[in-house]
């Protein structure tokens, strides 16, 4: 038996600057052929392997920057007025924002003396709602990993000891915060 391997060579459309794109954008509109962000887009899609292996090589990544190169970051406080405590954090196009929000409740019978902590996840959705038998099928992995990952965060902070639940007690037996 021969086995037949097959590897694709294609160009790598590195990122440009402004000016360059804007006069690729230009050229494309009077009919000098797609940009190169478009071609980018095309190969992404049809070669992805490809496509990241070639940024490797170059020794960068598809958003421009070198491989050790962090994110932009940006973090704000106070930024949700109806939370008790709120909080915005920004790493390059990812945006989280996270609101403690604080209620009295009874304690669980099991722990008397101790507060809870309740996580709740939303996570905005990629793209518009249809009513077709896959995307509600989507929906519901979606929810299911929403909800693994609320579990994980609140299981961090116990076993992390990051909020002692004593401390949230008001009156044992009687009042908690929650």
């Amino acid at each position: 038996r021969t086995s037949l391997s097959l590897s694709l060579c294609l160009p790598l459309p590195l990122p440009m600057s402004s000016s360059s794109t804007k006069a690729s954008t230009e050229d494309s509109k009077q009919g000098g052929g797609e940009n190169i962000d478009g071609v980018a887009k095309r190969i992404k899609k049809l070669y992805p392997r490809e496509y990241f292996r070639k940024h490797l090589e170059y020794g960068i990544r598809t958003d421009g920057r070198k491989p050790m190169d962090i994110r932009r970051t940006a973090v704000s406080t106070d930024t949700i007025k109806s939370a008790d405590g709120s909080s915005v954090a920004k790493i390059g196009n990812t945006t989280v924002a996270c609101g403690i929000k604080l209620e009295v409740g009874v304690p669980s019978a099991l722990s008397p003396k101790e507060g809870r902590i309740m996580v709740n996840l939303t996570m905005a959705p990629l793209s518009s709602p249809s009513h077709s038998k896959q995307a509600i099928q989507q929906r519901f992995m979606k929810d299911k990993v929403t909800e693994s990952i609320a579990v994980t965060v609140l299981e961090a902070i116990q076993n992390a000891h990051m909020v002692n639940l004593e401390e949230l007690c008001i009156k044992e037996g009687e009042s908690v915060w929650v």
